[in-house]
């Protein structure tokens, strides 16, 4: 009965309509979750892959990534960004794996063409993150990770703030 607090009929219908509509859209937030943790362990481990045909390579991103993370967290920036800011650099050099190994792993000086082209890394690395949205802020550490405060950096001459917080982080921590 309604004096002792009991739920009407409709309304009980509406309240388990309720909870159903939210508990479908919990699993749905979850399934998006693990798919994109999915996906970023998928791509990381290309990353880790490519290292590994090189010892002096070996690790170096995940040492970027720490480093980026660490540095973000000394700065201030807001714990979601710390994430973002050391996934991207688990991600810097993503576009180094359509480079073929013996322009990697040259023991001599590269030609200029073949300087050109370790440089169209970054541009290739954020072609690849650009279609999986929730990467935006990773694809743009991708992308302007070489460029320079000065402007002097590529791919695109960005100069001072006008270079992305993330990709300047992700500077930082690659140069050390």
């Amino acid at each position: 009965t309604v004096d002792n607090g009991a739920f009407l009929p409709d309304e009980k219908a509406l309240l388990l309509g309720y909870a159903q509509t939210t508990a479908v859209a919990l699993q749905k937030i979850l399934l998006r979750e693990h798919l994109e943790r999915n996906l970023i362990d998928t791509i990381s481990s290309f990353v880790i892959a490519l290292e590994s045909k090189d010892p002096y390579l070996k690790g170096h991103s995940a040492r970027v990534s720490l480093y980026s993370g660490e540095l973000a967290t000394v700065m201030g920036v807001a714990p979601a960004d710390v994430v973002l800011m050391s996934r991207a650099g688990m991600l810097h050099d993503l576009g180094k794996l359509v480079i073929m190994d013996n322009i990697l792993r040259k023991p001599r000086q590269l030609t200029e063409e073949e300087f050109e082209l370790i440089r169209t890394h970054p541009v290739v690395g954020d072609k690849i993150l650009r279609p999986l949205r929730f990467l935006a802020c990773e694809a743009k550490a991708v992308r302007h990770h070489h460029e320079r405060y000065d402007g002097k950096g590529y791919p695109d001459g960005l100069k001072g703030d006008d270079i992305p917080l993330i990709a300047r982080v992700v500077t930082v921590a690659d140069a050390f």
